[in-house]
């Protein structure tokens, strides 16, 4: 059994009552669609509550589109579908990660060469404040690869550079902003491009 109270949850016993609430509550189906994150391909109202209804998935995610597009169809999917969806997009670089006219901050190694850790944050807060603006909730960054192949297209300026430390001083900082505006970051790493450690 998963120990809801510990770390990553932290849920107390009312938390835990509503979450087991909920599962006891979902068909074999539901269960089953909590696990996919599908790239959404449509913008009229009918098919996505028919793609809501018919797949029940945990979460979305649409590539960037006019704000009041991209919030309209986020507000539908909420609406339509029984249990809150995981709403994510790529704020690599600032709002622009989901919405077009949203605010392009900077690539993550343009801000690690300001060698100011305050605009990490400043990245993390724009790209949250205009997600959650849109009801964007689930943001797949920062990125955390190490650039030792600096020739890499993949990931080369996504990152915060090759110093390791550094890496992981800035990408705390964008960490921090994004859930300071409800926005559950998920770092990213590319396997077989990126470099961990």
């Amino acid at each position: 059994m998963i120990d809801l109270k510990s770390k990553p949850f932290y849920l107390n016993d009312q938390q835990i009552r509503k979450v087991q609430s909920i599962l006891d509550s979902m068909t074999l189906d539901e269960k089953i669609g909590q696990v996919f994150c599908p790239i959404g391909s449509s913008f009229e109202e009918k098919e996505i509550v028919e793609f809501i209804e018919k797949y029940k998935p945990g979460a979305m995610m649409y590539r960037p589109l006019e704000s009041t597009k991209i919030k309209h169809i986020h507000e539908t999917i909420q609406n339509y579908s029984k249990i809150p969806l995981m709403l994510a997009a790529n704020l690599e670089s600032g709002g622009n990660g989901i919405c077009i006219d949203g605010t392009y901050f900077s690539r993550q190694m343009g801000v690690a060469a300001t060698n100011d850790l305050k605009q990490a944050y400043h990245l993390g807060m724009i790209a949250g404040k205009e997600a959650n603006a849109v009801l964007c909730n689930w943001s797949f960054a920062p990125i955390v690869d190490i650039d030792f192949n600096y020739l890499n297209p993949i990931t080369n300026i996504r990152t915060y550079g090759s110093d390791k430390e550094k890496v992981i001083a800035y990408s705390k900082q964008q960490i921090n902003a994004l859930r300071e505006y409800n926005v559950i970051p998920c770092i990213k790493h590319f396997p077989g491009d990126g470099v961990d450690m």
